[in-house]
């Protein structure tokens, strides 16, 4: 966060356990969880969280849409959960959402309160509703950009060159999309449909196909592609930048592609190259995280 002071990364490591036993977790006063998406994923934690953990330890969720009361109801402490909506990149927003379900008292309110100010980040208290303020407007763009591309109205630069230029965006909905992962997103439209019974919160059929395909970014390339009875070939997964592959640097640096990778590759670590894909007119976006 921008108000905290800067400490060697080496000795903040030194301070940090890392563990894969959720029985390690029985002395913590304080638990922030920050699993996928799924209801009965988090029912289950939450169920084993309560029988690991002190009496008096605080859950705080970080969930994306997931109503805070409702999974207070997964654990016997339903006072002492409290939702935390850290936006993403959590290191670099200095604002977050904080969520206080029907049963949340005061004592944890004022605990998660003072836990965000020894952070150095602000709160804006918001009500418990699936979604809270953040994910019920933001989800709404991402879905929406992604019916934009699937009806062919423009290419993901453009509509994210919209956003940025014209809103002042720091980021376009799709490239959002790409930061948070596409498989998240989509689970996280699937709980607002589910809780609002809302046409405007059903999945773009686009954005399903991708996460099924396994194809988690729109980025960081987009090739013209033409659906066809047979299976599509592969030609060629083009590395990172400084990696020999085969692609001339005039087909790799064509209007700043490179440039767009090199931007999302420092927000996601994790994207590795991209794949290309034979033939004509846009239809799909075949980059994935390799």
């Amino acid at each position: 966060a921008p108000n905290l002071a800067k400490v060697d990364a080496n000795e903040a490591l030194q301070q940090v356990s890392f563990t894969t036993q959720l029985n390690k977790i029985h002395r913590c006063d304080a638990v922030i969880e920050n699993i996928t998406e799924k209801v009965t994923v988090k029912q289950d934690l939450y169920q084993k969280m309560d029988e690991i953990c002190k009496p008096d330890t605080c859950f705080i969720a970080n969930t994306s849409c997931i109503s805070i009361t409702a999974i207070a109801a997964f654990t016997s402490r339903m006072d002492q959960v409290i939702g935390i909506h850290f936006m993403n990149p959590a290191a670099l927003k200095s604002t977050v959402e904080l969520i206080a379900g029907v049963h949340t008292n005061q004592d944890t309110i004022q605990k998660a309160e003072r836990f965000l100010s020894e952070l150095g980040k602000s709160f804006v208290s918001v009500g418990d509703f699936p979604g809270f303020v953040s994910n019920r407007i933001s989800h709404l763009f991402m879905n929406e950009a992604a019916f934009a591309v699937q009806d062919r109205l423009a290419e993901p630069a453009q509509i994210d060159k919209i956003f940025r230029e014209c809103f002042g965006h720091k980021l376009g909905p799709l490239e959002t999309a790409d930061l948070i992962g596409l498989d998240v997103v989509a689970d996280s439209l699937d709980i607002l449909f589910e809780s609002y019974h809302d046409s405007k919160y059903r999945c773009c059929p686009l954005l399903r196909k991708m996460v099924s395909a396994g194809m988690l970014v729109y980025y960081l390339l987009w090739e013209p592609y033409q659906h066809n009875q047979k299976s599509v070939e592969i030609q060629q997964i083009y590395p990172t930048r400084g990696v020999e592959d085969t692609t001339s640097s005039e087909e790799v640096n064509s209007e700043g592609t490179l440039s767009k990778f090199d931007e999302l590759r420092a927000l996601n670590p994790d994207i590795k190259g991209w794949i290309t894909v034979p033939n004509t007119p846009i239809d799909y976006p075949v980059l994935q995280s390799a």
